[in-house]
Formats: C-alpha cells, sequence, structure tokens
C-alpha cells in the first residue's frame, strides 16, 4: 500500500512538472522542452529537461514568439512586486513621490513586463540614459491626473458660463438637462462634431445650431491640400508651396504669386483645384446675408456640390458629403455673425489658468477659479 502510495505521489509530481515544460523554438528552427527560471531583458535561464546545469540562451536566438512569452513569464511577478513597492511609496504620502536612483530597478522591471504587453505605455516608466547620485528622476505617482473638461460660454455677453468635467454623452447631457430655461436658448454655434450635435439636439430643442466658420474654411482647405499632396508630392515637403497654396488668393504677396505661377504651369490639375477652392471659400466666408441672398448662395452651394461628386476628385467628393451632412448649419453662417472664436479664447485664457497653478488636484476648485475669471462672477 505504502509503494502504491509513493508511486502516485511520484506520478503526480512528475505530471505537474510536465505540464509546466514548454517547447521552446530558436531562430534556426530548432526546439527543446524547458522551463523559465529567469530572465535579464538580454538572456533568459531555462532548466531543461534531464539537464542538471541552467542553460543560458540570449532572446535573440529565439524566435519572436517564444522571445515575448519568455520576457512575459520572467518578468510578471517582478513587474508585480515593482508595482507594489510603488503604490506602498506613494500611499506614505499626499504629495508628489520623487523616484531617485534606487527607484530605477523597479521602473525597468515594469518597463520591461509593460514593453511586451503595451509597448507604448512602457516609455512611460522606463526611464533611459545615465542616472548619478546627484540627478533624481521623478514621476507624478500620487497627484498627476489628466481629465477633459467641456467649456459652454455665453457669446452675447462674451462670459463662460459653465465648465463640465469629461466629455463624455453622459457627463455632459446630465449638467445640461439641470439647466434652468433650456427651452429659451435660440442658436447654438458648434465645429463640426457629430456627438456634440446629438446632444445639442437633445438639451436645447428649440436652438439652432450654426457651423463655426473657421472649422467649415478649415475642412475644406484639408481636402484641398490631401488631394494637392496626392497628384504633386513634392507639396508634401516643400513649405514654400503649402504656405501659397492654403493662403487665399488677395492676400499674397508678389513672389508667392510668382511661385504659384510657375507650379501651375507643370500642374494644371491642381490650378484649377485651386481656383475651385477660392471660390468655394469666398462663398463660405460670405456674412450678414439677406434671406434673397442666402437662396442665390444656396443654389451656387448646390452647384459646387454637384460638381464635386460627379467631375472632381475623390478628396473633393468626401467634402461633399460632409457639406451635405452639415448643410443646414452650415447656410445658417451666412444669416448669423456669431462664432466659436470667443470660445477658442476662452480655452486659451483656460489653459493659461491651468499653467499657473500647475495644474489642479480639484476640478472643482479648477472651474470655479474659470468662473472667477473668465465666467458669470467676473
Amino acid at each position: 500500500m505504502r509503494k502504491i502510495l509513493l508511486f502516485l505521489l511520484f506520478f503526480q509530481i512528475l505530471t505537474s512538472y510536465a505540464q509546466q515544460l514548454r517547447q521552446w523554438t530558436n531562430t534556426e528552427g530548432r526546439s527543446f522542452s524547458g522551463t523559465i527560471v529567469d530572465c535579464d531583458g538580454e538572456t533568459a535561464k531555462y532548466k531543461v529537461f534531464g539537464r542538471n546545469k541552467l542553460v543560458e540562451i540570449p532572446l535573440s536566438q529565439l524566435c519572436p514568439a517564444d522571445r515575448r512569452i519568455a520576457v512575459i513569464e520572467a518578468y510578471k511577478p517582478k513587474y508585480e512586486a515593482a508595482l507594489r513597492h510603488l503604490k506602498s511609496e506613494a500611499a506614505k504620502t499626499s504629495k508628489d513621490v520623487f523616484l531617485s536612483r534606487e527607484h530605477i530597478p523597479y521602473l525597468n522591471d515594469i518597463g520591461m513586463y509593460l514593453k511586451e504587453i503595451v509597448k507604448p505605455v512602457a516609455e512611460k516608466f522606463k526611464p533611459e540614459g545615465e542616472f548619478d547620485d546627484a540627478d533624481d528622476y521623478w514621476v507624478r505617482v500620487h497627484s498627476g491626473m489628466v481629465y477633459f473638461a467641456t467649456a459652454i460660454a455665453d457669446l452675447s455677453h462674451h462670459r463662460v458660463y459653465d465648465v463640465i468635467k469629461g466629455k463624455r454623452h453622459i457627463d455632459i447631457e446630465g449638467t445640461l438637462m439641470s439647466y434652468k430655461g433650456r427651452e429659451k436658448v435660440k442658436v447654438v454655434c458648434m465645429d463640426l462634431s457629430s456627438g456634440y450635435r446629438s446632444i445639442v439636439r437633445r438639451c436645447f430643442p428649440n436652438a439652432k445650431i450654426v457651423a463655426d466658420r473657421f472649422h467649415v474654411i478649415r475642412l475644406v482647405l484639408y481636402h484641398f491640400m490631401e488631394f494637392c499632396k496626392n497628384a504633386q508630392e513634392e507639396v508634401k515637403w516643400k513649405r514654400s508651396l503649402t504656405y501659397p497654396l492654403r493662403k487665399r488668393k488677395e492676400r499674397l504677396k508678389p513672389h508667392d504669386r510668382e511661385r504659384l505661377k510657375n507650379f501651375f504651369k507643370e500642374n494644371p490639375a491642381i490650378e484649377l483645384a485651386y481656383e475651385f477652392k477660392e471660390k468655394l471659400c469666398e462663398l463660405l466666408n460670405k456674412k450678414s446675408q439677406t434671406a434673397k441672398q442666402c437662396k442665390n448662395n444656396i443654389r451656387k452651394l448646390k452647384g459646387m456640390m454637384k460638381v464635386m461628386r460627379y467631375e472632381a476628385p475623390t478628396e473633393f467628393g468626401k467634402l461633399a458629403e460632409t457639406i451635405s451632412e452639415w448643410f443646414a448649419p452650415i447656410i445658417r453662417m451666412w444669416r448669423f455673425t456669431k462664432n466659436n472664436g470667443i470660445t477658442e479664447g476662452f480655452h486659451r485664457k483656460m489653459k493659461l489658468i491651468q499653467r499657473l497653478a500647475y495644474g489642479y488636484k480639484n476640478f472643482e476648485n479648477y472651474r470655479l477659479r474659470v468662473l472667477v475669471q473668465c465666467g458669470v462672477f467676473h
């Protein structure tokens, strides 16, 4: 009976060890069975079945799949231990934690593991270069935070009405629904964002959406420049051509006019697209139009959209689809003079407020500061 129990115990140990064995393959196609014991990022140590000594194999000699598995298996326990240590260091204080020379091995362990799991994230944890005793490498472990904010501006009174934390639908819509007098809002000026448009339609049912002229013109220039880059690769890297192609024709300097004239002689297709772009931008830049003038402008815009769809290259066809999707907000630009220039100016000031304070841990404090300097309390 005792022999049977010893045999079963030996068989169980042998089975569990065999389950840990794995077939490893090098770049030459040769394979061996063993378990990984340690890895330093360059060399892996294996316990090969049938041998007493550990076998060291450079990672460069393993096939890519096995190389990745070797690093992950060896560094996973190191990664978890290093993360626990850094979290315990951060929990000891409410201030920023300075990671000095003694913490470099922990960061290296984290970096080696993350490099195989999520390579873009690894570079944030793995420091590079030489470190002396007097030089400290530090990161914001405890207080560093990144968040998005959505600003609501009152264009009539030139002030920030509110700042909402986040940019998700549930964050913005929940706050907007709590505002009183939502039904009295008449005009909402915004960029060409479909997500925000759906929120505005639900929260401000009586408001007319007006597209921001700057974003519409930028969209036209983007598709025009994409066509120019595909037609002539020289445009991709030559700034002396990119600048005058983007600029309005009446604002060009004499030397820019001469440069474009010589360029158009060799590229007549780009010249036709440039003239079409100028006419389209001139039409979209019109302001304070009467109802009769708007009807005439709508006919011209529809005719140009027809040309873009059926006679122009694919880049202009995509532009026509976007204009068609945002047709009503775009044609309202001719009647309403409001634009997002005021909001963009407040964004610049809000970034300055955050920079002067070296960041805010508490979003509510940041919101109140913005309202005091730019909003209803100003």
